[in-house]
């Protein structure tokens, strides 16, 4: 009787431990790993119940959320998907997959432009976003590029033309969407950015040129006089964007590559403006124009023998070109100045020759006056020197150069008084670096008035 007794406590403790040792918590681990089991199989409520539990006890869980973003993007449940993908961005940014998840949702709920968006943050986060994920931006962005056309259709630009940004990244190698874009703009006014876009239609699609050439020829035409026009209101980026793109429009047009070549000369971008004006002497072998400026890039470049050459073809070609007698001048009198210069007073005599044919040829060319001072200088012929930069300042009274020679002509004089006025007139011009240093060490020289 006692042994039953002990049996049956035996049993009362153990069904009374049991409820216990079976209600024993699951770990976050635990409901993730379920939530992939049963997204694997297809049982999509399970998953997106054990994926919630996880996430209730970690909420920053990356995985759970991308999982649980799956589970319910299958379940046609796409506007929480997009919020579960966004969470998962957020906590795995460099992770390319959340880019390519949370746009593709963001397709599927029909916001077209953040879908292209979050793909080109892809791009940017991982430079084989496009051929890793090639089929998910191709299908999402052949939406985008049909609801871009559609908007195009119905005259609603400014989705159009927002659709179309979007998407062209998306698909890098299609010049056709470019060009869609491209006339999107030409709708808008934008004129500046439909040659941009259509110039690369061009790039990427060559064909397009010929099979689009009634509608290509006329904007390139005006784009080279609005080229022309920003650059001589010294607007050297818009000049810049609309010659580059009339040269891929017009490659054969001479003019379109020396007014790029000049844009990126005033700039300093020495090497690509040599490669255009060598265009435009490819295209018209007796351009005189051309041979000047590519001696300007050679002059500034230090190359002084190879400038004086171009610059004497280009006199061959035009002889009573004043501009180019005096930058031949300039460089003789550059080369004085160098080793190279061994004949120094030959050189001087030359240039000097070079200057005086320039204001035979125009007397109110400011540089020429100058270039002949500074040789007067060096000659010490004071008087004569003060003759022509006084004509100079008086020709171009914004020219720091023609100043700053006339303050050591009066330094010379021992107008001391007269140095100070012109030096510090070149201060108040607000000269470049070189010009401002140059003149304060000058000024500094000169003690206290």
């Amino acid at each position: 009787m006692v042994k039953r007794r002990a049996g049956l406590l035996v049993l009362l403790v153990f069904l009374l431990l049991w409820p216990a040792c079976s209600s024993k918590e699951k770990s976050v681990e635990e409901y993730l790993e379920e939530g992939r089991k049963h997204l694997e199989s297809g049982d999509l409520s399970k998953a997106i119940t054990a994926l919630r539990e996880a996430l209730k006890r970690d909420s920053e869980l990356a995985e759970a959320h991308r999982l649980l973003g799956e589970a319910l993007g299958r379940s046609e449940r796409w506007p929480e998907a997009v919020t579960q993908f966004e969470v998962y961005k957020t906590l795995a940014d460099q992770d390319a997959a959340a880019y390519a998840l949370l746009g593709q949702a963001h397709v599927q709920t029909g916001d077209l432009e953040k879908a292209a968006a979050t793909f080109a943050q892809g791009m940017q986060v991982d430079p084989s976003f496009l051929s890793n994920y090639q089929e998910e931006i191709a299908e999402a962005a052949d939406s985008i590029l049909q609801a871009g056309k559609q908007a195009l259709d119905d005259k609603d630009l400014a989705t159009a033309t927002d659709l179309l940004a979007l998407v062209a990244p998306l698909v890098p190698g299609q010049g056709e969407v470019y060009f869609l874009l491209g006339q999107a703009h030409l709708q808008t006014g934008d004129t500046v950015q439909a040659l941009v876009s259509i110039a690369e239609a061009i790039r990427l699609s060559p064909e397009l040129a010929a099979e689009h050439a009634d509608e290509i020829s006329p904007l390139a035409q005006t784009g080279l006089e609005m080229g022309q026009t920003a650059l001589d209101a010294g607007d050297l980026d818009t000049a810049a964007q609309v010659m580059s793109a009339v040269t891929i429009l017009l490659p054969n047009e001479a003019k379109a590559h020396f007014l790029l070549g000049n844009i990126y000369n005033q700039v300093n971008q020495l090497d690509q403006a040599m490669e255009h004006y060598q265009t435009v002497l490819r295209l018209d072998p007796d351009s005189s124009s051309a041979h000047t400026n590519i001696g300007v890039v050679h002059y500034k470049k230090g190359e002084l023998e190879a400038a004086i050459q171009e610059f004497d073809m280009a006199l061959e070609l035009e002889p009573d070109d004043a501009e180019t007698h005096y930058l031949l001048g300039a460089a003789y009198v550059q080369m004085s100045m160098t080793p190279l210069g061994e004949g120094q007073a030959e050189l001087l005599a030359q240039g000097q020759t070079e200057f005086e044919t320039a204001l035979t040829l125009d007397e109110q060319l400011a540089p020429a006056y100058i270039g002949l001072g500074n040789i007067y200088l060096l000659q010490e012929e004071f008087e004569l020197a003060q003759s022509v930069l006084e004509e100079a300042v008086a020709l171009s009274p914004n020219s720091p150069e023609a100043y700053f020679a006339l303050g050591q002509v009066h330094y010379s004089l021992n107008d001391i008084a007269a140095a100070r006025s012109a030096w510090e007139h070149v201060l108040a011009l607000n000269p470049d670096p070189a010009w401002q240093e140059q003149t304060e060490r000058m000024l500094e020289s000169l003690g206290s008035p």
